[in-house]
């Protein structure tokens, strides 16, 4: 939640120096401006790229996650894996042998 807020905010920053310095370039001799415009356009546009590519790369994690049955080796989704890893886990302490000792 925190690194999402980051990132928004840092796109809402480069966008606003990009805009407010095109609005101010367009002044007759503020050229130097343009010069900061070109500048955050790059970063900004290089900033969005990264994201796309940060969301791609998470997105086709999530595709080729796939959790084994510890007795068949048979893969199964993320809820199936859960569910099971529940009612398995149940009667000890952590899912640990040693837990099962501990918890009598």
């Amino acid at each position: 939640l925190l690194a999402r807020r980051r990132r928004r905010d840092t796109l809402t920053v480069l966008a606003l120096v990009f805009t407010l310095t095109l609005v101010i370039g367009s002044i007759p001799g503020a050229r130097p401006a343009w010069v900061v415009t070109a500048i955050a356009a790059a970063a900004l546009a290089i900033y969005v790229a990264m994201l796309v590519h940060m969301q791609n790369v998470m997105s086709e994690g999530e595709r080729k996650l796939r959790y084994l049955r510890p007795e068949t080796g048979q893969s199964m989704s993320r809820d199936e894996y859960l569910a099971m890893a529940g009612m398995q886990y149940e009667d000890s302490r952590y899912g640990h042998p040693a837990g099962r000792a501990a918890s009598r």
